[in-house]
């Protein structure tokens, strides 16, 4: 915040450090096992930390954390594929390995809410605004989904024009658009898609 304090990133298998810019000091913290991705709050007052087995919450202002477990169920491991969290810190959306399905989970307490995308999703993106995840499906032709990125987290099944798998997603910096990449069976084309419109 205000160019004071950044986390300068991974240091072992479960810390990273935390920079004091103005005071020119470094702090390292343990936050859980194999720390993989890193995003700061939009108030830059806390940073996220992707885990194998929770997200880590720093609070950069008081140096102090609470980890968010994938899954409270000791039956039950998620293995993360891929992990999205808001700019507010409020939740999070976690495409789990070898599960059809997106989880999204409110940070605050930890409450699970499962959305089945089908066919199986193989990767996820959030919204630069946090409107929307979408999710690419590239074994279904011209086939990818959007889910509302708030409760009740409403999912549906989009399509575009062509025979086009899609693979990945590039949002504009105002998240009304998104350009689909992928590989053409027949045709070479680029789509884009109005998040706002649905279109």
């Amino acid at each position: 915040e205000g160019g004071k304090i950044a986390v300068a990133g991974i240091k072992t298998f479960n810390e990273i450090s935390i920079v004091d810019l103005e005071k020119k000091s470094v702090s390292d913290m343990a936050i859980g096992f194999n720390p993989k991705k890193l995003k700061f709050s939009n108030d830059s007052k806390k940073a996220f930390a992707i885990t194998d087995f929770d997200i880590a919450i720093v609070d950069l202002e008081t140096a102090s954390l609470r980890s968010v477990p994938f899954s409270t169920d000791p039956l039950v491991t998620i293995q993360p594929l891929q992990v999205e969290v808001n700019s507010t810190g409020t939740y999070a959306f976690i495409l789990p390995r070898d599960k059809s399905q997106v989880r999204a989970m409110d940070l605050a307490t930890g409450t699970v809410t499962i959305i089945l995308p089908d066919p199986k999703p193989a990767g996820i993106r959030l919204s630069p605004d946090d409107s929307i995840v979408l999710v690419t499906h590239p074994t279904t032709l011209s086939t990818f989904s959007q889910i509302q990125a708030a409760p009740p987290f409403t999912l549906t099944k989009l399509t575009v024009p062509g025979q086009i798998s899609i693979d990945t997603f590039e949002f504009s910096p105002d998240g009304k658009k998104a350009v689909l990449f992928g590989a053409s069976t027949n045709t070479e084309l680029l789509s884009v898609y109005k998040t706002k419109e649905g279109t």
